[in-house]
């Protein structure tokens, strides 16, 4: 099941880590809000951008 659905769960715990990891750092470190509001969805850019780089090498 997870050869055949493992891009998905992949994805999934990319995206997860990413979720984590973007609320602990809002907690842990205290930064500007523009800096959080600018941050973190950027931060989660570059988390997508793993995911479709990981699917991308999965393909080969």
């Amino acid at each position: 099941m997870f050869r055949t659905h493992g891009k998905f769960y992949l994805i999934l715990l990319i995206l997860a880590a990413g979720w984590g990891l973007t609320f602990w750092l809002q907690q842990a470190i205290a930064l500007a809000p523009a800096v959080q509001f600018i941050g973190v969805p950027a931060l989660l850019v570059v988390l997508l951008l793993l995911a479709a780089l990981a699917l991308e090498r999965g393909d080969h």
